[in-house]
């Protein structure tokens, strides 16, 4: 994830565009961007597409500060 605006200007922090508020307090400064690699078989059903994805973004959450954040805060 990223903040983009105009190429003219600084870039907009994280949370002035996504309410990150739920994932509880962050250890850091506001972002910019957050990223996170999910490699994985193209085949997977719904279900075990949609639980690698929700870990994927904990772990995302997590290593970028949000050190509370869990699976369930994406259900």
């Amino acid at each position: 994830m990223s903040a983009e605006g105009p190429h003219n200007e600084p870039r907009p922090h994280l949370d002035a565009l996504i309410d990150l508020s739920e994932a509880g307090p962050t250890d850091r400064s506001s972002l910019t961007e957050m990223a996170v690699t999910i490699t994985v078989s193209p085949l997977l059903a719904d279900t075990e597409r949609r639980q690698v994805l929700r870990r994927a973004l904990v772990r995302m959450l997590q290593r970028f500060g949000y050190v509370e954040a869990d699976e369930h805060l994406l259900t």
